[in-house]
């Protein structure tokens, strides 16, 4: 039967490894590239329990979204082997234009530039 083919065994299903999406990008104040990874599952929650921390409560909303961005940063800009290269505190002491310009980049690799409108259409 073709149902079979397609049915995922717990034996197979072990051997299967977690897959990561990654894309190589340039960065020119480095002269060197970096890679830039989606979130896992794990590191999404991780993420958006960081974000709902009260940690960030006395903060006024430019510097918790430079706080968000770095934590952001620094769960998605990896090496080869997918081992993050900074730290939140490295992001924060970056220069603006190269943080938002790698935000954007960490952004559209992870989804999350994606509207909600184009979400709903498909």
């Amino acid at each position: 039967m073709d149902d079979e083919k397609l049915a995922l065994t717990l034996e197979t299903a072990k051997a299967i490894k977690p897959i990561c999406v990654m894309q190589r990008y340039f960065v020119e104040e480095f002269g060197a590239y970096v890679y830039l990874q989606k979130l896992s599952g794990l590191g999404t929650i991780e993420y958006e329990a960081f974000v709902a921390t009260t940690e960030h409560a006395n903060m006024d909303a430019t510097e918790k979204s430079l706080h968000y961005i770095a934590k952001l940063l620094s769960m998605c800009v990896v090496d080869a082997n997918g081992k993050p290269l900074f730290t939140p505190a490295f992001f924060l002491a970056c220069e603006s234009g190269f943080v938002l310009r790698l935000h954007k980049q960490v952004r559209a690799v992870t989804g999350l530039d994606v509207d909600t409108e184009t979400l709903e259409k498909n």
